[in-house]
């Protein structure tokens, strides 16, 4: 259990450390923890870790006000769209 008043430690926090930071500005969009992308049994799964607002996988929204957390990567190609459709950041 992690108290509030502790200093966080990388084994204490999953969400301690990110392996892309991006910088944003107001009005904010994305959450420091928006997104995780996990490799599950050689499918490779996008999963909104809880933001405020969407996430758009391949057109699908995942996240924000969706009933959806996550949604499988195409083997191919995928377009994610960190926040609402009008968001610039698009990977």
């Amino acid at each position: 259990m992690v108290r509030w008043d502790s200093p966080l430690k990388p084994d204490s926090d999953m969400f301690y450390k990110n392996d892309l930071a991006i910088k944003e500005e107001k009005p904010y969009k994305i959450s420091r923890n928006h997104l995780a992308i996990n490799n599950e049994g050689g499918r490779i799964w996008a999963i909104d870790r809880g933001s405020s607002f969407d996430t758009i996988v391949n057109g699908k929204e995942i996240g924000g006000q969706s009933d959806l957390t996550r949604t499988p990567l195409d083997k191919e190609q995928n377009q994610l769209i960190l926040g609402p459709a009008t968001s610039r950041f698009i990977f």
